[in-house]
């Protein structure tokens, strides 16, 4: 039985149930040599408001099982307590995501960072000179929460903190200002020449058309993969109604805004699932944005899927599966697309 290898998927929901319940974690560690390297359960921290997590910084070998590091519940006063903690997340090899919703001089220890999200984070009162200077190999920057935040945005503004920046993940409410949307646009063609993929995440609203055009993206002459959403909300069938299916125009418009200069050869557009059937006929909305120019100059459209299992037990490929039959059903034929659920890698 020491020998059995465990999948790693079933350890972590094991984990997550059994929590901190060191007790309980030991026993499951006798059962399986998978429970036993360190490497396992230190490849994804989340911080949270604890001071017990600063014991980390006395076991420097974690930083070197760590990939994934998430800092957004951390309290956004940087004491003495956690200085240990940068010194060794400065050596962490295998550190691939960095989340953060506090710490301004955290970058400034991991050059080699590949990928940093910022969630609307704020750099606090007398922080100011303490901007992170992001090294050249950052290859994906995600900010979520920039339009109510002044201090990313004065980062944005003077930024030539991330010049190789390939994959720039941005979060546009119904809120954003024109003024924000200025600024974003700038920093995106600070990035040409770099940027290869731009997932935008929008959502419907009365100024949506403005903002899109605001933000100029028939000028990124690098940009290779668009990704959108949410222009697409899916209803699934079920054995007592028909599926049904509404897109936004405003959302999937951006399409029509693409030149040859984009040289784009992916298109990817999120398919929410929605719990309630839409009334609304966007059928022949959709067939015009999939039957425009700009679309039939790309290479491949993907439709991507939520990852799953959900509440329901329905699976991302399950939902690519239904919402590919549905698109046959209506006639909404479209060649080489592909229906997926993108973060598991599971096409259709």
């Amino acid at each position: 039985m020491s020998s059995t290898i465990v999948p790693p998927e079933l350890a972590d929901k094991i984990i997550d149930f059994l929590w901190d319940s060191k007790p309980d974690l030991c026993t499951c560690s006798l059962v399986c040599k998978a429970w036993l390297p360190s490497s396992h359960l230190f490849e994804s921290i989340s911080f949270k408001p604890d001071r017990q997590f600063l014991a980390l910084s006395r076991v420097p070998v974690v930083a070197s099982y760590t990939q994934v590091l998430d800092l957004r519940s951390w309290p956004l006063e940087i004491n003495n307590g956690v200085l240990p903690l940068l010194d060794h997340l400065s050596d962490a090899s295998r550190l691939r995501k960095l989340i953060l919703g506090s710490f301004p001089p955290l970058p400034e220890h991991l050059p080699t960072l590949p990928q940093l999200e910022m969630a609307w984070l704020s750099w606090g009162d007398g922080l100011d000179s303490a901007y992170p200077h992001v090294g050249v190999k950052l290859e994906h920057l995600a900010i979520q929460g920039l339009h109510r935040n002044a201090d990313i945005l004065r980062w944005l503004e003077c930024s030539e903190h991330a010049p190789h920046t390939k994959r720039f993940s941005l979060q546009i409410p119904n809120t954003i200002d024109a003024a924000c949307l200025e600024l974003i646009s700038k920093y995106l063609h600070q990035l040409d020449g770099h940027l290869e993929c731009l997932p935008l995440d929008i959502y419907p609203s009365l100024s949506l058309r403005r903002n899109i055009t605001l933000l100029a993206l028939e000028g990124l002459t690098s940009l290779r993969r668009l990704h959108i959403g949410h222009g697409i909300y899916f209803h699934p069938p079920a054995p007592s109604f028909a599926g049904s299916c509404r897109i936004f125009p405003t959302i999937l418009g951006i399409v029509f805004l693409l030149t040859p200069r984009n040289r784009l050869e992916e298109l990817v557009l999120d398919v929410d699932i929605s719990p309630d059937a839409w009334v609304s006929d966007s059928e022949a909305d959709f067939q015009k944005i999939l039957d425009s120019p700009a679309v039939r100059e790309i290479r491949t459209v993907q439709f991507n899927l939520p990852h799953g299992p959900d509440d329901a037990g329905i699976s991302g490929r399950t939902y690519g599966v239904r919402f590919a039959a549905f698109m046959r059903e209506k006639g909404l034929i479209f060649r080489e697309a592909v229906y997926a659920d993108e973060s598991k890698g599971n096409f259709v």
